[in-house]
């Protein structure tokens, strides 16, 4: 038997499953959906625990309004008023880890900066305080025009805390990178 007739019983059998379990399934049913205010343009969420409670938190970066929203759950799927703390200007992206070895989660917040106006972008360090609450941003040194980050253990647990990419791109027009 070639490998695609191997392939092509599995993909019916899968199919076949999942029309016999669309026909037993009843109706899933949603709770109202519940606003929560945040700074101007949001533009990136992440969720983490940041006040060590057991619930998921939920951080959201502001770019119209240079800061992030800190929502603290209630552990039901709603969530307590924003908090907002500066974040630099226009923040686009941010992640989470715990930076500084505190066993307190912290943001790293990317603020891309302006092409047009030669306002080179910023890479902000929030630390946490353990409360759900962050210290005043800590800038540190990024690509000039920085766009997204994402946070990792490259040391597989072994060494050292997480390391935080950041991924930009390069102007051709003006030899800028």
């Amino acid at each position: 038997m070639s490998k695609t007739q191997r392939i092509l019983p599995i993909v019916l059998i899968a199919t076949f499953g999942l029309a016999l379990c669309a026909t037993k399934a009843s109706a899933v049913d949603f709770a109202s959906p519940k606003s929560y205010p945040v700074g101007i343009s949001p533009a990136a969420i992440a969720i983490a625990d940041f006040n060590g409670d057991g619930k998921l938190d939920i951080a959201v970066a502001n770019s119209g309004s240079a800061s992030v929203s800190i929502l603290l759950g209630n552990g039901d799927g709603t969530f307590k008023g924003a908090v907002n703390a500066p974040a630099g200007p226009s923040p686009q992206s941010l992640a989470i880890g715990d930076f500084n070895g505190d066993h307190k989660l912290d943001l790293i917040v990317v603020n891309p900066g302006d092409l047009t106006n030669n306002r080179p972008g910023v890479v902000n360090l929030l630390l946490g305080n353990g409360d759900g609450s962050f210290r005043a941003p800590v800038q540190i040194l990024a690509s000039q025009f920085p766009i997204s980050v994402a946070v990792g253990d490259f040391h597989c647990g072994t060494a050292g805390r997480p390391l935080s990419l950041c991924g930009g791109f390069r102007d051709h027009r003006h030899g800028r990178g």
